[in-house]
């Protein structure tokens, strides 16, 4: 039994192909579910479900481990990112910041 990307051979269930867990992939003929690892832009183990990054966090790559904090300077609204969206110019924010409205003006600089 060949298996399509998202899905892998469960074989306690005999011979049939599984879905991944929720917010995962794998690859074309993945033999376990272990082979299912997270998308881009949620965190979890590998074979299990991922969550998805929350707002001023990502996460860039498929696969296991944790979402980052925005550095400071960049923020992420939504949840599920895979990258942090930059401050205008002449503004600031502090790491993890998760809305445009924590970049504030630089010093001497007046918002318009």
């Amino acid at each position: 039994v060949s298996c399509a990307a998202g899905t892998y051979l469960n074989t306690s269930a005999g011979t049939k192909c599984a879905m991944c867990p929720a917010n995962t992939i794998s690859l074309a003929r993945s033999h376990q579910i272990a082979e299912c690892i997270c998308n881009i832009g949620y965190e979890g183990m590998d074979g299990s479900a991922c969550r998805a990054c929350s707002g001023g966090s990502y996460k860039a790559v498929n696969g296991s481990g944790s979402c980052m904090s925005c550095e400071a300077g960049t923020y992420a609204e939504a949840s599920g990112g895979s990258a942090c969206l930059s401050c205008p110019n002449n503004t600031h924010s502090a790491v993890g910041s998760d809305a445009i409205l924590d970049c504030v003006c630089n010093g001497g600089d007046a918002g318009g």
